[in-house]
């Protein structure tokens, strides 16, 4: 099992004023920058446009802001960090509702979610009227000191992924500020997890 190099996020769920996804405010109050690298994300009507700079990808909407680090090296991880709490800095929303950390693990060759899958009540209900399970997703929330944590674990075309999510609710009109610290414990608390799964751990992808 590896963590996937460019799927560390963190998410900003709020109510923000159109100006704050323009790339020109975001260049000089997120990035610091005088140039970024200005993108398009999807197809047909669901385009998303997106900005690119120093390993930080951010996909900015009205309710959520995403910023996405591009490998795992602490520089990166350093410079996403320093962009998402500028953004909170200089942004303006009413609330920030919530705010999260993401990152994924896939696995090409552990049958250890297939045995998971088979071991399902229902599984043996499915192939005895004649089907075959080409996916299946469990989604799980779990509670530890006070941190809501997320897991969605899937397999679909023989690999496995495990989606981990933390959420953190914001009942004040207070920003936080993210530091090394929650990235660091959010990560080790999710390699502790795929371990105690039952997976190996290997380098990044």
């Amino acid at each position: 099992m590896v963590l996937v190099k460019d799927s560390l996020a963190i998410v900003l769920v709020g109510d923000w004023n159109k100006l704050y996804i323009q790339p020109e405010w975001i260049s000089a109050n997120v990035y610091m920058k005088n140039e970024i690298e200005i993108g398009i994300n999807g197809q047909g009507t669901d385009l998303q446009v997106i900005y690119k700079c120093d390993g930080v990808v951010i996909a900015p909407t009205q309710n959520q802001v995403i910023f996405t680090a591009m490998n795992m090296d602490e520089k990166t991880i350093i410079a996403l960090i320093s962009c998402v709490n500028n953004y909170l800095k200089n942004a303006y929303t009413p609330i920030l509702v919530a705010y999260g950390f993401n990152c994924d693990f896939i696995d090409n060759e552990s049958s250890l979610f297939a045995e998971v899958v088979d071991s399902i009540s229902d599984s043996l209900a499915i192939i005895g009227n004649g089907y075959e399970i080409k996916a299946t997703t469990i989604n799980r929330t779990i509670e530890k000191n006070g941190k809501i944590l997320n897991i969605e674990s899937s397999r679909t075309d023989n690999m496995t992924k495990i989606h981990f999510n933390e959420h953190n609710g914001n009942a004040t009109d207070k920003m936080p500020e993210i530091e090394m610290d929650q990235i660091q414990a959010f990560l080790t608390g999710c390699n502790s997890l795929i371990e105690a799964f039952g997976y190996d751990l290997e380098n990044d992808e």
